[in-house]
C-alpha cells in the first residue's frame, strides 16, 4: 500500500497558531457529525468522535491546507507510484475536518470515498507538549501507525482506516487526541461539467 508519512510537518510558529483555533473549536464540536452518520457498515464498523467541518478561509487550520500543504508535499504526491496521490496533486481542492477525541472515543474502520476525496491527509496534534492520552494509534489496512503530534499521514481514500480507542489521564479538552483531516476532491475548484451530474 502507498502512504506518506511526514514528521514535524509543521513548523513550531504553524502549530502556534493551530492550537489557539483548536480551542476556538471546542464548543463547536459535534458527536452527530460525519463520522457518525448512519451507514450500511455502522453494525459492523460503528465511529465515534466529535467532529467539525472548518469552513472559515482565514482560519490556519483551513489555509494550511490549502497553501503550506500544497507547497510542502505538492512534488512528492506528483512523483507518487500512487494514482489517486499523483490525481490529487493536479486537483489542489478539498474539505477540511477537524476532529477531537475524548476518553474512549474511537473510530471504526472506514474509506472516505462517500466524501467524494481520492486522497485523504491526516495531520496529527496536540494542545499540550506532553501526550496527554493512550491509544488513539491510526489503523491504515494492516498497518499501525502510533499517534506523534505533527505527524502528517497522506494515503488514498479508498483504503480502509480507523482509530484505536483513545484512554484520557484526565479528560478535559485540552488533554484530547486532535485530527485535521484534509479530504482532497477527486475533481478540481470548477466542480463538474453539465453533463457530470449533481454534488
Amino acid at each position: 500500500m502507498k502512504y506518506l508519512v511526514r514528521d514535524n510537518f509543521l513548523p513550531k510558529s504553524y502549530i502556534d497558531f493551530a492550537r489557539l483555533e483548536i480551542r476556538k473549536l471546542e464548543y463547536t464540536l459535534s458527536y452527530e457529525g460525519y463520522n457518525n452518520h448512519k451507514t450500511m457498515r455502522d453494525e459492523l464498523d460503528p465511529r465515534y468522535a466529535a467532529t467539525t467541518y472548518v469552513t472559515d478561509r482565514r482560519s490556519i487550520l483551513y489555509n494550511m491546507w490549502s497553501k503550506y500543504f500544497w507547497d510542502q508535499m505538492g512534488d512528492e504526491l506528483a512523483s507518487s507510484e500512487d494514482s489517486a496521490l499523483v490525481h490529487a496533486s493536479m486537483t489542489r481542492f478539498g474539505k477540511v475536518l477537524f476532529s477531537a477525541y475524548g476518553d474512549t472515543d474511537w473510530y471504526g474502520h472506514h474509506v472516505d470515498i462517500d466524501l467524494d476525496c481520492i486522497t485523504t491527509a491526516v495531520l496529527m496534534l496536540t494542545l499540550k507538549e506532553s501526550q496527554q492520552f493512550e491509544g488513539g494509534a491510526f489503523l491504515l489496512g494492516d498497518q499501525k501507525i502510533e499517534f506523534k503530534n505533527n505527524r502528517l499521514i497522506v494515503f488514498p481514500s479508498c483504503r480502509m482506516h480507523g482509530v484505536e480507542p483513545v484512554k484520557l489521564q484526565e479528560d478535559i479538552y485540552e488533554n484530547r487526541r486532535f485530527t485535521i483531516q484534509y479530504f482532497i476532491s477527486s475533481i478540481s475548484r470548477r466542480g463538474r461539467f453539465a453533463d457530470e451530474g449533481n454534488y
